[in-house]
């Protein structure tokens, strides 16, 4: 989702991997723009997408738009209500599929706007790291629960944590 060209202009297209099989059964992936109903998150760079452990969703967090720092989230979903195609092994019928955005408003303390965040899954929640803020380098932990769509700050023990972005 998104980014910048090197004209320095942002981008809210949405891409998905297709693979193919080739006439010698050579395997090979290509990118294609994806057919998107609705409105759309703005254009952006340095966003953060994850994937809702229960392969129902993917989101998208934050990023650096026209504006400055983002702070919003949204989801993405087939409209027809099946599991997502970047979920299946063969990543097959991507393009055929209609998507869907949705603007989510979470609740728990939600981590305020910033770009260049790190993600890792943990269990069925996902930690956010860091990120450049309005106030510079964060070092800053949350975890997201997709399932309520829920942000909880996390306390490093001792109270220090590296600020990171990027």
């Amino acid at each position: 989702f998104g980014g910048e060209n090197d004209s320095g202009v942002l981008s809210n297209s949405l891409w998905g991997a297709e693979k193919a099989i080739g006439p010698s059964g050579e395997v090979a992936y290509y990118w294609r723009m994806l057919d998107v109903q609705g409105e759309a998150p703005a254009p952006r760079k340095e966003a953060v997408m994850l994937t809702d452990p229960s392969a129902t969703r993917i989101f998208l967090f934050g990023g650096r738009g026209q504006g400055g720092l983002l702070g919003d989230l949204w989801a993405l979903e087939p409209l027809d209500g099946g599991v997502p195609a970047f979920f299946m092994e063969a990543g097959t019928g991507m393009s055929t599929t209609t998507w869907k955005w949705t603007m989510i408003q979470p609740s728990g303390e939600v981590p305020s706007a910033r770009s260049g965040m790190a993600v890792a899954v943990d269990g069925m929640k996902v930690a956010l790291y860091g990120g450049a803020t309005a106030a510079g380098p964060s070092g800053e932990i949350f975890l997201f629960d997709p399932r309520v769509a829920s942000f909880e700050r996390i306390e490093v023990a001792g109270g220090i944590s590296i600020a990171r972005q990027g």
